[in-house]
């Protein structure tokens, strides 16, 4: 008998993190970075907005991801979403790096 994989996805979580980062980062380090977490409900990482300009730092640009988690196993809560987007924070602590803030 052949395995069927539910046509229904079961209702996942979206969180935005809002970057302030160095020109020197690149969108496809961030996501290496999540996904070095292996954090198995992550289901998608896209850049939703990027900008350079007024009321950022000289080098820098200001970056929303969109963060999707979602399991095959069971309808995600709240809290879980929240302890998956924790997770993420503070992957990025020297001072180099992205500074992230969630949304």
């Amino acid at each position: 008998m052949r395995a069927v994989t539910n046509p229904f996805p079961l209702p996942g979580g979206r969180t935005r993190f809002f970057v302030a980062a160095r020109r020197r980062h690149a969108f496809a380090e961030l996501v290496r970075a999540i996904r070095s977490l292996n954090i198995a409900e992550v289901t998608s990482v896209e850049a939703a907005d990027l900008y350079r300009g007024k009321n950022v730092a000289a080098g820098k640009y200001s970056l929303i991801i969109r963060v999707t988690f979602q399991s095959r196993e069971a309808t995600l809560t709240d809290a879980q979403v929240s302890e998956f987007s924790s997770k993420l924070l503070p992957r990025w602590k020297p001072a180099s790096a992205p500074s992230f803030r969630s949304s």
